[in-house]
């Protein structure tokens, strides 16, 4: 038997024009002219919004809003503003960002999925906010740099750190993101790969120890690496190694000739404002074109960029054995994350045992220490894992330092 429903109650019939009324709707609607009427009247607008023309949006701007959206939903309830207005606003907003991202998910047909598993380890001052436990997880990231680790994602997840101005999206890894003004300034890939995407730019791959620099790029693009490197070598400091794009860094100092790929030294790192300012925008010649070594490390780096880590590696070696070359160096600890990146992981042990033996002063022992650290707390060798962290904070670069600092922490939790 119906009841008798007042116009209050009814105001849910306006939202269901299209749609099956129950029998307390439709008795309202017999008795009610004013709720009939704007019944009517809301049918009759769904029928003409059906006929009106529409083009399909751009993918890529879908994206954009789908991904903006996420960014932007709060992972918990804020506390209730003084005025209620300004709570009902809130709420408003929040539950239309999830609704339109949850429209975008029906569209695409993505079935439910367990939410990403992230840990975020925020530098001093960091300012960014996180979607939450989601199988699609956004973070805005504002200012400051961000370490995140992510366990391996299951088929259809989804993480990505985003600025106003790029995005750098993960497949189980664990990185280094820095942003100034909400714009990305640098990235480091301590595990895994990432996928640097800035707007207006072609998407950069990074693997395991590479990095990303808006400034190298920037000066790699206005053509000033080689003064940049000119400058470096007046400082009585060891020129970079291995060609790569511009703005990548990969590889440790200590050759004679300019080309981008490596990291500068630590004098050159205290005397530039960003890291990687010095890269090439590209392969540059090699000092001796009839250098084996040389020939051997570039096919190496060739062999690394296309995905193939166990061919790299044997390139590397046969680069790094070359005594007194000027790519030695370079190649000792390139052949040790081939390595680790082909899943050799007793080799790589071994290889960066190595590197840091031979080049105690090396600008990339924190680095390296780091990623072994990685490797040893894999292996269960929590002990001498901590070891390696603990050197790695000794690193004056804050991305590596905050590496060595997360790393023993979880050493220690572990060894408990």
């Amino acid at each position: 038997m119906s009841r008798e429903l007042g116009c209050a109650e009814a105001r849910d019939i306006l939202r269901l024009a299209t749609h099956e009324l129950n029998d307390d709707q439709r008795a309202h609607l017999e008795h009610c002219a004013r709720c009939r009427e704007a019944h009517e009247a809301n049918r009759s607008l769904t029928e003409l919004g059906r006929e009106l023309e529409w083009d399909e949006p751009d993918p890529e701007r879908v994206e954009q809003l789908r991904t903006r959206l996420l960014a932007r939903v709060p992972q918990t309830a804020a506390p209730a503003p003084a005025r209620s207005s300004r709570r009902g606003a809130f709420m408003l907003a929040a539950a239309l960002a999830a609704s339109v991202a949850l429209w975008f998910f029906w569209r695409a047909g993505t079935p439910a999925l367990h939410a990403v598993h992230v840990t975020l380890h925020p530098g001093t001052g960091a300012v960014f906010e996180d979607s939450g436990a989601h199988a699609d997880r956004v973070v805005h990231l504002k200012d400051g740099s961000l370490l995140t680790v992510v366990e391996k994602l299951e088929p259809g997840q989804r993480m990505r750190v985003v600025t106003e101005d790029a995005e750098v999206e993960v497949r189980g890894t664990s990185f280094d993101v820095t942003a100034e003004h909400d714009r990305l300034t640098r990235v480091w890939v301590l595990h895994g790969i990432v996928e640097v995407r800035v707007r207006g730019r072609a998407p950069i791959r990074l693997g395991q120890g590479e990095r990303w620099s808006l400034e190298a790029e920037t000066a790699a693009n206005a053509g000033v690496a080689a003064t940049a490197s000119v400058a470096a070598k007046n400082a009585d400091a060891p020129a970079l190694a291995s060609p790569g794009p511009a703005g990548v860094s990969s590889g440790a100092a200590g050759a004679a000739r300019t080309s981008a790929g490596a990291s500068p030294p630590a004098t050159a790192i205290a005397a530039t404002p960003a890291p990687h300012a010095s890269e090439a925008t590209g392969p540059a010649a090699p000092a001796n074109s009839d250098d084996p070594a040389e020939a051997a490390f570039r096919k190496g780096w060739s062999a690394l960029k296309a995905g193939d880590s166990a061919a790299a590696a044997r390139a590397f070696a046969a680069a790094g054995s070359d005594k007194g070359s000027s790519v030695q160096e370079d190649a000792s600890f390139w052949q040790a994350v081939a390595l680790s990146r082909s899943e050799q992981k007793s080799a790589a042990i071994a290889a960066f045992r190595k590197f840091l033996t031979d080049y105690p002063s090396s600008p990339r022992r924190g680095e390296a220490s780091a990623l072994l650290g990685q490797l040893l707390l894999q292996s269960g060798e929590t002990a001498a894992a901590r070891e390696r962290f603990l050197d790695a904070q000794k690193d004056p670069r804050p991305e590596v330092k905050r590496a060595g600092e997360v790393g023993a922490a979880e050493s220690q939790s572990t060894k408990r």
